[in-house]
């Protein structure tokens, strides 16, 4: 960083050009040319998109989850036994006495074995059921952004049950005719998907 910002400037009229572009292309808060502050929650506004929106909020989820399950976890081992965090980790110093802490590790294990039983089946049935919800909101968020601001899908039309065109047929001028006869109105493109 330090060596590109001592290089001299050969072409400043373009650096100043690009910084204002730079400065353009910046998102905005709306009404304004402020850019969003820091405390904005990317996961309920809608600062980029959809897209953003489904990233943030998958990053939250994923920290939810984690956090849930180690929360989890740690309150069933202070509930039960704190043994449950050293077994497997502690040390010897002789051969007698690593036979004393694996008798007594392999006992202990045994003892509390329900404890992981316990967690892991929460484990299982709060992922499958975090996983349900999480989709359920998503779908929710990108059907309620789809229908309040003007997205993709708001400048596409799907046409479906068309009939069968060979290869060498000029599908897409053929179907852009079509639309512009039914409608009134010349598409910008068409893009077939086979």
């Amino acid at each position: 960083y330090v060596s590109v910002r001592n290089k001299t400037r050969v072409n400043p009229d373009g650096v100043e050009h690009g910084l204002r572009c730079r400065d353009a292309m910046r998102l905005s808060a709306p009404g304004g040319s402020d850019p969003y502050p820091l405390n904005t929650n990317m996961m309920t506004a809608n600062v980029a998109g959809p897209g953003v929106m489904a990233f943030f909020r998958y990053q939250g989820a994923l920290i939810t989850w984690a956090s849930v399950l180690l929360a989890v976890w740690l309150g069933i081992v202070f509930a039960t036994s704190t043994d449950l965090l050293v077994l497997g980790t502690l040390s010897a110093e002789s051969p007698q006495l690593l036979c004393a802490v694996i008798r007594w590790g392999h006992n202990r294990q045994m003892e509390l074995i329900w404890t992981k039983v316990t967690w892991l089946t929460f484990a299982y049935v709060f992922s499958f059921v975090g996983a349900i919800v999480y989709g359920i909101h998503t779908s929710k968020m990108f059907a309620n952004v789809h229908s309040d601001y003007p997205t993709m899908p708001s400048f596409v039309a799907k046409l479906d049950g068309l009939p069968t065109f060979s290869g060498r047929d000029p599908v897409e001028e053929k179907l852009k005719a079509s639309v512009k006869a039914a409608t009134g109105i010349d598409p910008v493109g068409v893009s077939v998907a086979w």
